[in-house]
């Protein structure tokens, strides 16, 4: 039995130590990369929330200093939130910080501390694992809600292989703390866990020794005020010379301006390839890579709002008819996103240009 114990000490200090060695080199590069500080700070941060477990959940955790351990724990109990805010920002071009967002970080925090003190006894320690699973369900929506929208190649690996599967395993993790909850999880577990953040750590530095940071996340920038390009000549069989991209292009810019093919609710992508007569993967490098869009919704919004600004200033039809004609469903979506790219609603839009 004590043979056993200290060789299950052996192991977790083994991997604990592998563990705490990587997660430190990420952070330290992650820092010192050249990021935006939006993207390079929330990294950090959720990559210390882990660093922070390989401390907290040490056996001599208790004896740490409060300036050690009151920081460590914090960012501890806030893995889950830390995650899901990670992925907003890297994956969400138009992210915005709002007070909404930061009152459910704190309110996360608060109730880890209370579930961590004892406060409040069993009904806070559930709530905080339930509040831990409610963000890694989110962090999962928030991958895998714009998946097909998304133009970069980098950023849509990063969403399956990396967020999509960081998210699963803080959700499995959660969950067995759940089912574990008021007793001690078997040593096997732990052991596990810590291999399970090892190998992952591992795997992230083989990846970003073949390919930098800047690789997977400094995609080409969006072009937020780029209108919808000018036709003169429609090429719907474009002269061989002409290379596949190029040809595509073309055929694109005909569908877009003189078929108006964005006008069709709901227009996916793979449904626009087909009537340009590309594959997805083809139809997505062109909107990407030669026009600078990062997401096709994004590509599609600006077709249709200049189009309905155009039809504001010169027609007297409700705002609704305007926005059912040039795509969308319902107005809020149409009104959000006329907003984002005019800086006024539609409404606002039609008083200021007709007083002018």
């Amino acid at each position: 039995m004590i043979a056993g114990f200290e060789q299950w000490q052996q192991w977790d200090m083994a991997l604990r130590g592998a563990a705490t060695s990587l997660l430190l080199f990420h952070v330290v590069h992650i820092l010192r990369s050249a990021l935006p500080s939006a993207r390079r700070w929330a990294l950090a941060a959720f990559v210390s929330s882990i660093l922070s477990y390989m401390l907290c959940s040490h056996p001599s955790a208790s004896s740490f200093s409060p300036w050690v351990k009151v920081p460590s724990l914090s960012l501890c109990l806030m893995s889950a939130p830390l995650l899901w805010l990670t992925v907003q920002i890297v994956f969400d071009d138009r992210y915005r910080w709002s007070t909404l967002k930061a009152a459910l970080l704190l309110g996360a925090l608060a109730l880890g501390w209370a579930a961590f003190t004892s406060t409040g006894g069993w009904t806070v320690a559930l709530l905080h694992k339930a509040v831990q699973i409610a963000f890694a369900v989110a962090t999962l929506w928030s991958v895998f809600k714009n998946w097909h929208s998304d133009l970069v190649s980098t950023r849509r690996t990063l969403r399956g292989w990396v967020a999509g599967g960081l998210g699963v395993y803080v959700l499995v993790v959660v969950c067995v703390e759940l089912f574990y909850l008021g007793g001690q999880a078997p040593q096997e577990l732990s052991l596990l866990h810590l291999a399970g953040i090892t190998a992952a750590s591992g795997l992230v530095a083989l990846v970003i020794a073949k390919h930098p940071l800047e690789h997977w996340f400094a995609a080409m920038p969006m072009l937020v005020d780029q209108p919808p390009l000018p036709v003169e000549i429609a090429l719907t069989s474009p002269p061989p010379m002409l290379d596949r991209k190029a040809a595509i292009s073309a055929r694109l810019t005909h569908a877009m301006v003189h078929k108006r093919a964005y006008a069709q609710e709901g227009l996916t992508l793979a449904q626009l390839a087909q009537q340009v007569d590309a594959t997805p993967v083809q139809l997505r490098e062109v909107i990407n890579q030669t026009l600078g869009y990062r997401n096709f919704n994004d590509f599609l919004h600006h077709y249709r709002i200049d189009e309905a600004a155009q039809r504001l200033l010169v027609q007297d039809l409700p705002i609704l008819s305007i926005a059912l004609d040039v795509g969308y469903g319902s107005i809020g979506p149409f009104n959000r996103a006329f907003k984002q790219i005019k800086g006024v609603t539609p409404s606002e839009f039609r008083v200021q240009k007709s007083s002018v």
